[in-house]
């Protein structure tokens, strides 16, 4: 079968499922700080952009799809640095299940802004979803007794901007081809994540932590390539498919995440701070198939 916008959703969500773990090492193990952290992404962001338009060369000025394509990089750098607030203190087992719930606000936002439909059945998808990422942000160490992490609401409100962020993306890749699509949301993004922390005390400070750590390599091809293709196969797929089933598909990462997790064994508590505890396999399980079945319900529509 061809490359359709369904594969290219599935391997972001893989490519993305490696860059969280990548985020999570570089964030958790190696220590660098967010604002640094902040700041690296937007310029490898930054660079991306201006590479696209020198190699591509620079598009036809259709203002209204320009504008959609950048506030929905601008959105997007805002939560996800939102999600980085707290990945940095939780597992990546907890935080990403409920940042895939952007899948229903991007519904939701589908079919205000893009008349996209949405049945009854998607309903049931939004309450199996919701349920999923509740247990999952619980600490059930005692059966009976449940107190939920009131910081992971930050990462839900993220998940909302995230959901209209993607409905943007879609609305620029009307007349923007995927890679000026990727140029203009990658100016966004950078504007939002980058930008504020563009000092040169911060910018030295990032200079040395990659290059004395001769984890340079792995640095940039985490942060650098990795991002490129997930985000090229995010708008090849919101430029084919509609928001409402391209969405639905980028939540499949929990599957992929706590595969990598059990696959990687004693390293992912070693240098990702990722452990699966015996009390804790059943709840995640259960969490993940609730999640998994509401985007699959969503995806089938």
């Amino acid at each position: 079968m061809e490359f359709s916008w369904f594969y290219a959703a599935i391997l972001s969500s893989l490519i993305y499922t490696i860059i969280t773990l990548g985020d999570k090492w570089l964030i958790s193990w190696l220590k660098l700080p967010l604002p640094n952290f902040f700041l690296f992404v937007g310029i490898v962001q930054f660079i991306t952009s201006i590479l696209i338009f020198i190699i591509f060369g620079i598009p036809e000025l259709v203002f209204y799809n320009i504008f959609f394509s950048y506030l929905g990089g601008f959105m997007w750098g805002i939560a996800l640095m939102l999600m980085f607030k707290v990945l940095r203190h939780e597992e990546a087992g907890r935080v990403t299940p409920i940042w895939q719930t952007s899948p229903i606000f991007a519904a939701i936002a589908g079919m205000i802004f893009l008349n996209e439909n949405i049945d009854k059945n998607l309903w049931v998808a939004i309450v199996l979803v919701v349920c999923g990422a509740f247990l999952i942000s619980s600490n059930t160490s005692y059966i009976r007794k449940i107190s939920f992490n009131k910081k992971l609401l930050i990462v839900l409100l993220g998940a909302v901007i995230i959901g209209f962020a993607q409905v943007s993306l879609k609305v620029g890749s009307e007349n923007l081809s995927v890679t000026h699509n990727l140029a203009v949301r990658a100016l966004g993004l950078t504007t939002s994540i980058g930008l504020p922390f563009a000092k040169f005390d911060k910018i030295k400070e990032l200079s040395t932590f990659i290059f004395s750590n001769k984890k340079a390599m792995p640095i940039f091809l985490i942060e650098g390539i990795f991002p490129l293709l997930g985000n090229l196969c995010v708008l090849y797929a919101l430029a084919n498919g509609p928001v409402s089933l391209v969405s639905p598909l980028l939540g499949t990462r929990p599957i992929f995440l706590i595969g990598i997790i059990l696959i990687l064994g004693p390293l992912s508590k070693k240098y990702l701070n990722e452990k699966l505890e015996r009390s804790q396999v059943s709840i995640k399980v259960i969490s993940i198939m609730l999640v998994v079945s509401g985007v699959v319900i969503i995806s089938s529509q």
